[in-house]
């Protein structure tokens, strides 16, 4: 199951931006599906935990990418995979 997108952002690249300090704006990277928007995933998602697992505050990077959303959605909805 998947999303067809042509977007060059991904939470991947959102949080690899974040721990750099070069946080992009969210919002260019939410793809509108007509049911809910989003933001895509991809394969190199999986690679982070390891590219950050040596990063000082790297718990925090979701919240730093997710706080600026707080304006416009009253929910934001996170799948992960089963453990």
């Amino acid at each position: 199951m998947g999303i067809a997108d042509d977007s060059d952002l991904s939470i991947y690249e959102l949080l690899k931006q974040a721990a750099s300090g070069e946080l992009t704006d969210v919002h260019q990277a939410i793809v509108e599906t007509g049911i809910l928007p989003l933001i895509p995933a991809n394969l190199e998602l999986a690679s982070a935990e390891l590219e950050l697992v040596s990063m000082y505050g790297r718990e925090q990077l979701l919240n730093q990418i997710l706080t600026q959303l707080e304006d416009t959605y009253d929910m934001v909805v996170i799948d992960c995979r089963r453990q």
